[in-house]
């Protein structure tokens, strides 16, 4: 059988390893499903504890996509197998998934990441936490979960909520794609590379002279990147700060239905606005109201919150219909015509909004609370 996850050695100056790990899905846009998710996890685990490892680079097979998302087809085969009265079995994929992303962010060893080509979903979640987040020419990063009656998960509450002013919010409500420029300047990314450089960066890593000191080899690895980013030309324009004062006027903190209205009624503002928008319209009405609470700044939450409550989310939100017509339309049948229950945002009750934030369980048994 296929490996999903590969492991090879870089072996550095002075000695000391650098493991390359590579998400093995290129068929399939290096989506995760939850076999790959635990080779991940023991993966790291391991690397962490080996002394002869000093760092870590991860990236994606083939020449499309760093990673792609999380496997949704088999996350609704989870929740569709649930037997009457048993917990979402989806729970078993997110716990695993959120608790990778969590280790990426507080691992006590660099991580680069190669975030070259599709980065959306559950690949963002690996690459926000790396010490090293690179983006090329060809990267394309998105949260696009609206348009599948979901929400952005994997640490989306914590890193949208870095981007700034509201293109956070505006990103996780329209599923925006955004470019290395966009990433860069909005705190998603570290360092730019052409796509063409890459076997150039893993030659380079061979040549550092790493040690037991993790701070040392992080600044080590920092002015290698940036010696490598200055010899590259500007990538590209970022969009998203020429359409930041727009962002800031249509996004109403206080009134969700009202922000939703100002976006649309700015759909004819620039070709980028409408590419922006059209997701958003297509998207789930009970996701927009999800997600504008979700990423409302008021929560304040730490890294470990944000993984417990999006945990709970996303127990709720696989379990309400419009997830798995949401995959159903966009995955599957490919109709791209979901049948959204409501099918207007006026009609999505807040009560129900509030019970997807709603634990189902207490604190004291809540599956992260050991993070």
């Amino acid at each position: 059988m296929e490996q999903l996850v590969i492991l090879d050695e870089i072996i550095t100056a002075h000695g000391k390893k650098i493991a390359h790990l590579t998400i093995n899905r290129p068929g399939r846009l290096n989506v995760l499903s939850l076999a790959a998710i635990k080779d991940l996890r023991s993966n790291l685990a391991a690397i962490a504890k080996n002394d002869n490892f000093a760092a870590v680079i991860l990236d994606g097979a083939g020449e499309k996509a760093f990673c792609a998302g999380g496997d949704v087809t088999e996350i609704v085969s989870f929740v569709q197998s649930a037997q009457g009265g048993e917990l979402n079995p989806a729970s078993e994929y997110f716990i695993n998934e959120y608790t990778v992303d969590y280790t990426i962010h507080t691992y006590p060893k660099p991580i680069i990441i190669w975030g070259d080509g599709i980065v959306m979903g559950g690949g963002m979640g690996l690459m926000q936490g790396g010490s090293h987040r690179i983006v090329t020419e060809k990267t394309m990063l998105a949260m696009p979960e609206i348009t599948i009656g979901l929400f952005p998960d994997v640490g989306g509450t914590w890193f949208l909520n870095k981007m700034p002013d509201k293109s956070g919010m505006f990103a996780g409500l329209t599923g925006l794609r955004m470019n290395a420029a966009d990433a860069i300047l909005c705190n998603l990314a570290d360092h730019a590379l052409l796509s063409s450089a890459k076997a150039d960066l893993l030659k380079s890593l061979e040549s550092l002279e790493l040690s037991d000191n993790a701070k040392e080899n992080n600044d080590i690895i920092t002015d290698l990147l940036e010696n490598m980013s200055g010899q590259h030309p500007k990538l590209q324009v970022s969009e998203i700060e020429a359409h930041f004062e727009l962002i800031e006027q249509i996004i109403d903190m206080e009134n969700h239905v009202d922000s939703y209205h100002k976006i649309i009624e700015q759909q004819a503002h620039s070709e980028w606005m409408q590419n922006a928008v059209t997701p958003m319209v297509k998207g789930s009405p009970t996701s927009f109201a999800v997600i504008f609470e979700q990423l409302d700044p008021k929560h304040n939450l730490s890294l470990k919150e944000v993984f417990m409550k999006e945990l709970d989310m996303a127990i709720n939100m696989t379990a309400h219909s419009d997830f798995a017509e949401g995959v159903r339309a966009l995955l599957v049948d490919k109709d791209n015509n979901p049948k959204w229950s409501p099918s207007d945002l006026s009609e999505v009750e807040q009560a129900v909004v509030n019970g997807i934030f709603a634990s189902p369980w207490s604190d004291d048994k809540h599956p992260l609370m050991d993070l």
